[in-house]
């Protein structure tokens, strides 16, 4: 639970990953047919991630591993700090 600007109350992203490691189920499957279409179109590994403002992290939700020998695989579901990064190239799928 957070409690916003306007002092209401709201569910979190720690719900949601608590949520998630209980049920064994990804509620982010959904987006794993994108990621895979990033992933083939790239070349690289795609995440999806998101962030609690609250918190100052972020989380892993799902990821398709690149194909490379050498890759970056991250731990789904776990809060970790964030830091800054460069970002290698902004990809646009095609229609």
């Amino acid at each position: 639970m957070a409690q916003n600007a306007s002092g209401s109350w709201q569910l979190g992203w720690e719900f949601f990953r608590l949520s998630a490691l209980g049920q064994r189920q990804h509620p982010y499957a959904e987006a794993r047919a994108l990621l895979e279409r990033l992933q083939d179109e790239t070349g690289e590994t795609a995440v999806l991630t998101v962030y609690d403002r609250y918190r100052g992290e972020r989380m892993f939700v799902e990821s398709v591993a690149s194909k490379f020998s050498i890759r970056f695989v991250p731990e789904l579901l776990t809060w970790t700090h964030v830091r800054r990064c460069v970002v290698a190239r902004d990809t646009r799928l095609s229609p």
